[in-house]
Formats: C-alpha cells, structure tokens, sequence
C-alpha cells in the first residue's frame, strides 16, 4: 500500500474517522484514499456515509459480503438514497471488485486499498482484522471486537501488530465522537443546567432479525459451506431507542 507518513483522527459525524496524509493536509496533492468494505448489510451502508462523509478525499472501491444480494443492496442504497448524494462521485466499485462468499475478505483486502471497514457481525471480526493487519491496511472496525474470550486475544494480538506498524485502528463508538454529544456533554459539565443530582439512562435496542427461510441461490454465491443465515456476512437491521433523565438541583 501506500505509505502513509502521517495520520489524524477528525470528528465529523458519528464515529467518523479519517486518515490524512500530509500533502493533503498542506493542498499540494489530489491523491485519494481507496477504502473497502467488508460486510454489506445495514451497519456496512450507514459506516460509509458516516467515514467517507469525514473527508472528500476518501473513495469507495471494493466491497465484500457472504451473499450478493447484501451487497447489490447496499450499492442500490448508496446510489438512489437522497441521504448518500454527496458520496456517489466517491463510490467506485467496479463489477470486478465486488466480492462475495466467505472468502471474500481477502479479496478486498488484497486489493489496492488503504483502509478497509469491517462491518460483519463480531464473530468474524478476529479473523478479518488480523488478515487485514498482516497486510498492513489500516482499519476502521465495529464493536464489539469478538464474541469469546479466543477472538479477543487474537484480536488484541492483532492490535499490538498494528501499533508496531504504526497503523492507524479505529473502533465504533460512534457516541463518543458525535458532535451533539460533545456539546451536550461541554453544557452539562459547564453548568448550564445546575447542579445535577441524579442521572437515569436506559438503551433499548430490538432482536437482530435473521432471514426467516433460506433462499437457494445462497449456494451459488458461497460455494458449498454457505449454510449459515442472512446475517452471517452482514450486519442485520435492528431497531433501537435511548433515553437519559437528569435531575438537577
């Protein structure tokens, strides 16, 4: 890949994270940075508008998922919601850098890209941010990093090869770096609603839906070990709520 001498972290959206190099910085270069994605569902759509939306420079090119039909969905989301509008210049995945079975994440990972997105359900998270740290990519990763304690230290593993690499590894904790938070946070730590006494915060967050029957082209896209559901290769939609109360003095 290309060396990448520098990098920053800027807030610009939820849990947006860019990676800049030096002579974008100063102006003296149009280089763009070529991101990938592995894993197409809903999670893999919204983290593209959120970390390309970070910087212009930044452009789509590869996409991986178990099932094809994930990822066509994904790419008609991007090219037809009013929500990805300012992104469509930036999505560049031609026919042949879309790839699909469980394989597929070494394919993305394997092209010429500088950063890939992983989006997967966890259980695959261990495998695929290795694969893309020996490889020297750097990586924007969801949460939870694994499913047991096995994936865990393979990923922390993983994480101390990244820091001997200087590569650059950023996790999804999109309410930490969304900017309606911070200033909410700043008010209240600045006394803008006095004194507070007490603090009531729930999270409500619906059933990750499964496919309900399974459709037979499967075997198709994923050669004979495809036996696993529709959420296997991409995040599943869930609905989800939050709600804090405080009281103040």
């Amino acid at each position: 890949m290309r060396n990448v001498s520098r990098r920053s972290f800027l807030g610009a959206g939820a849990s947006t994270f860019t990676i800049i190099r030096p002579e974008l910085v100063r102006g003296a270069g149009a280089e763009k940075l070529k991101a990938g994605i592995v894993g197409c569902g809903g999670r893999g759509t919204r983290r593209h508008r959120a970390d390309s939306g970070g910087n212009p420079n930044v452009e789509l090119v590869a996409m991986a998922d178990v099932f094809e039909d994930k990822l066509e969905l994904c790419l008609k989301r991007i090219g037809n919601d009013k929500r990805f509008a300012a992104l469509k210049d930036r999505v560049k995945v031609a026919p042949d850098k879309r790839f699909t079975g469980f394989d597929a994440f070494k394919k993305v990972i394997a092209s010429d890209v500088d950063i890939v997105m992983l989006t997967t359900p966890p259980g695959y998270r261990p495998e695929h941010f290795e694969a893309a740290i020996n490889a020297g990519k750097h990586v924007f990763c969801e949460k939870p990093i694994a499913t047991d304690p096995v994936g865990v230290r393979r990923f922390i593993e993983s994480a101390k090869k990244a820091r001997d690499k200087k590569l650059t590894v950023m996790s999804g904790s999109q309410r930490r770096s969304s900017s309606d938070y911070i200033q909410t946070r700043e008010k209240v730590q600045g006394g803008a609603i006095g004194e507070i006494l007490a603090c009531y915060s729930n999270y409500l967050s619906g059933p990750v839906m499964h496919a309900k029957a399974r459709d037979p082209r499967w075997a198709t896209w994923s050669g004979s070990i495809a036996t696993g559901t529709a959420s296997c290769g991409s995040a599943a939609t869930r609905s989800s709520s939050s709600t804090t109360t405080i009281s103040t003095a």
